[in-house]
C-alpha cells in the first residue's frame, strides 16, 4: 500500500480544511477497534512510522470519506510542505505507525 502525497501551502494551513464535497472537516468520532477499546485520532496528534523515527507526522485534519471511512491529513513537522493522507486504520496499526 502506498501513501498518497499532497502539498500544502502556508495559505492552505491557515484556511479551515474542507472535504471534496465542500463540507467543513472536523475532529473525528471515536473509532471502534478489535477488543472493544476505543481509539481516537485528533488534530495535533503526532505519529512516526515504525522504523523511521526521524520523521514525525502531525495531524492537521480528520474527516470521513463518502464511504464513512476515517482519514487523516498529515504534515511532516520538519518540512511543513510535505504531507500525506492516510486512513485512520493505517495510523492506528501499531505495526506501521506509533504515537509520539
Amino acid at each position: 500500500m502506498s501513501d498518497r502525497l499532497f502539498v500544502l501551502s502556508r495559505a492552505d494551513l491557515r484556511r479551515r480544511p474542507r472535504s471534496a464535497s465542500g463540507t467543513k472537516l472536523t475532529e473525528s468520532a471515536p473509532l471502534q477497534r478489535r477488543g472493544g477499546s476505543r481509539y481516537r485520532i485528533s488534530v495535533g496528534q503526532r505519529f512516526y512510522r515504525v522504523g523511521v523515527q526521524s520523521i514525525v507526522w502531525r495531524v492537521v485534519a480528520v474527516y470521513h470519506d463518502a464511504q464513512g471511512l476515517e482519514h487523516a491529513n498529515l504534515i511532516d513537522e520538519a518540512r511543513s510542505l510535505d504531507g500525506k493522507t492516510l486512513a485512520a486504520s493505517v495510523l492506528l496499526d501499531r505495526s506501521r505507525y506509533r504515537t509520539v
